[in-house]
C-alpha cells in the first residue's frame, strides 16, 4: 500500500472531522465520537496476477491471525444535514488448508476502508445521503502445492467508490433506540459493485455516553490490470458489533 494513498483516505476523514468540529459551539450542531469493534469474517476471492485464492475465514481465524485494528466513526449533524466520517483499518493474515492439489493458502491484507458522507434530514430519524467510499489494500497470496512450487502474489490497490444511501434511527424506549444503515456503490467507478448493511441497537447511557450492538455486512468486487499487475478483491466481510460514543 502506499503511503500517499494511506496518507490521503485518512487525511479525508481528519477533514471531515475539523469541519464538524469547527461547529461544536452552536447549540444546533451536535457531534458524536465512536470506536468500536468488529468480529469480521471473510469469504470470497482474491486474486494477484495469476495467484488466485479462495477464502472462507472465520472471525475465529482473523482473531487468531490479526496483527493490529483500529476503527473509529464520527458524525456531526444538524437539523436538516449531516456528516459522518468512518474509518477502519486492519492488518491480518489467515492461513487454511488447500483444495485442487494445493497443501495450503495463505492470504496477508493490510486494508483502509474510509467512508465519507453528507445526509440530508428528511426527519428527525431518517436520512438520505451521497458520499465515497476509499478502499487501500496491499495483499500478498502465497500458494503451496504438495509438489513444492510456491507461487506468491503481491500487489498494492487503491480506490474511490461513489456511494449513496439512507439511514434511521428510531427511539424504541428511554434510551434506547433501534438504526439501520445500507448503502450501494462502485457503479465501475472504482468497483464494479460494492455495497454495504447495518443494524443495531442503541443505549443511551447518559447524555453524553452511549454503547451500541449490532450486525455489519460490506461487499466489494473490485478489479484491476492484467497479467503480473492483475489483482481482484471480491470479498464479503461480515459480522457483529460492539460500539461506544461521546456525544459533545
Amino acid at each position: 500500500m502506499s503511503a500517499f494513498a494511506r496518507n490521503l483516505g485518512v487525511s479525508l476523514a481528519v477533514s471531515v472531522f475539523a469541519a464538524g468540529s469547527a461547529f461544536a459551539q452552536s447549540p444546533a450542531w451536535k457531534n458524536t465520537a465512536e470506536i468500536y469493534m468488529m468480529g469480521a469474517s471473510m469469504s470470497g476471492t482474491t486474486a494477484v496476477g495469476p495467484v488466485e485464492a479462495q477464502l472462507d475465514v472465520t472471525f475465529k481465524t482473523v482473531l487468531e491471525n490479526l496483527q493490529f485494528g483500529a476503527m473509529v466513526n464520527y458524525r456531526g449533524e444538524a437539523p436538516k444535514w449531516a456528516v459522518t466520517a468512518d474509518v477502519m483499518f486492519s492488518a491480518l493474515g489467515a492461513t487454511r488448508d488447500g483444495t485442487h492439489g494445493l497443501q495450503t493458502t495463505k492470504v496477508d491484507a493490510d486494508e483502509w476502508l474510509v467512508n465519507l458522507t453528507g445526509s440530508w434530514r428528511a426527519s428527525e430519524i431518517f436520512d438520505v445521503f451521497a458520499g465515497v467510499r476509499f478502499t487501500s489494500i496491499s495483499d500478498t497470496v502465497v500458494l503451496t502445492p504438495f509438489t513444492g512450487n510456491v507461487r506468491t502474489g503481491k500487489l498494492s490497490k487503491s480506490w474511490f467508490d461513489p456511494i449513496v444511501g439512507a439511514r434511521v434511527k428510531a427511539p424504541i424506549g428511554k434510551g434506547w433506540s433501534l438504526e439501520g444503515y445500507g448503502d450501494i456503490g462502485g457503479f465501475s467507478v472504482g468497483s464494479d459493485l460494492t455495497w454495504m448493511l447495518q443494524g443495531r441497537v442503541n443505549w443511551q447511557m447518559s447524555r453524553t455516553v452511549g454503547l451500541g450492538l449490532g450486525y455489519r455486512a460490506l461487499y466489494q468486487d473490485y478489479e484491476s490490470g492484467s497479467g503480473t499487475d492483475y489483482f481482484k478483491w471480491k470479498i464479503t466481510t461480515q459480522g457483529p458489533l460492539l460500539a461506544a460514543n461521546l456525544s459533545f
